[in-house]
């Protein structure tokens, strides 16, 4: 690293785990050296795209082919969910269903094009924060519901393919 300044204002950075995390992981001592990181972001910060997870990614990605290390797929997934839950996520690239923690990747078919309105508060959510909210309150709708609920992502879902042609005469289920 050139200037160990910046290293030390970077280090929280999901890309400079992802560096630390690939270094250890081959075995490497001390600290990550020959690596200089310059980070323009395009997207917002903490507006849960998982924009530093796709950074910490292609950082993998990337460092592995700099530091010419062969690595099967299956080797940088491993390192990739030492970083965090969805960084595996995205070493696959498309649109794909993500179970588990993020360890299951299904790939599957690409959307259309189509326009999408993103609206972002004045303030930023940590991805962990967020997944807490939806638990927090996947729990108080159940507890309301006698247990019985279905997280709402499902309802939405289901009700936006009710809006497909054809889908019309299709019989909505209970709760919808």
């Amino acid at each position: 690293m050139r200037d160990r300044r910046r290293a030390a204002s970077i280090a929280p950075n999901l890309i400079w785990r992802a560096a630390e995390t690939l270094w250890r992981s081959l075995r490497r001592s001390g600290p990550v050296r020959d690596v200089v990181v310059q980070l323009e972001k395009q997207i917002p910060l903490q507006a849960g795209l998982g924009g530093g997870s796709a950074d910490a990614a292609a950082a993998l990605m990337a460092l592995a082919h700099a530091w010419r290390v062969p690595m099967k797929p299956s080797q940088l997934t491993d390192v990739a969910a030492h970083i965090g839950a969805d960084v595996p996520f995205f070493l696959s690239g498309g649109t794909a269903l993500g179970l588990g923690r993020g360890e299951e990747i299904y790939p599957l078919a690409d959307l259309p094009r189509h326009w999408i309105v993103l609206l972002i508060p004045g303030f930023g959510v940590s991805t962990s924060e967020a997944y807490g909210w939806a638990r927090r309150r996947a729990r108080t709708v159940a507890g309301a519901a006698g247990g019985a609920a279905r997280p709402r992502s499902v309802a939405v879902a289901r009700r936006a393919d009710d809006q497909r042609p054809g889908g019309a005469d299709r019989a909505s289920s209970p709760g919808d």
